[in-house]
């Protein structure tokens, strides 16, 4: 640590925690117009699930950055099981596989801008 004070006074750490905090907070808008859209039932036609996907994905990209950016700050203990973090860890790399995984967001959204894939004859 800097200056021999504590990690929230040394100025890398803030600069760590202040880089979770926007990549968390990149997301929140996107998920908040959604909800409002779910709850005045707005009709999204077939854009609803491709959108819901990808909402799921960005926060789940944006969780594994923010964790990682808290790991450095913590140092090498946080990979430690014993460690809160190395199980958020753990679980922002599973929220990537978890419905919908990149392959699945990229094809619905390939389907729905292109249509779906013609069948040779």
């Amino acid at each position: 640590v800097k200056n021999q004070t504590t990690y929230s006074n040394d100025p890398d750490i803030r600069w760590r925690i202040a880089e979770a905090a926007l990549i968390m907070n990149a997301v929140g808008p996107q998920i908040r117009e959604l909800a409002r859209d779910i709850d005045a039932g707005v009709d999204r036609g077939r854009s609803w699930m491709p959108q819901l996907s990808a909402a799921k994905n960005a926060a789940a990209e944006a969780t594994l950055r923010a964790v990682e950016q808290a790991m450095r700050a913590c140092g090498g203990s946080a990979y430690y099981n014993t460690h809160e973090l190395s199980r958020l860890y753990r679980d922002a790399l599973a929220g990537l596989f978890q419905p919908s995984d990149q392959e699945s967001l990229h094809a619905a959204w390939a389907n729905l801008i292109l249509g779906p894939i013609e069948k040779a004859q």
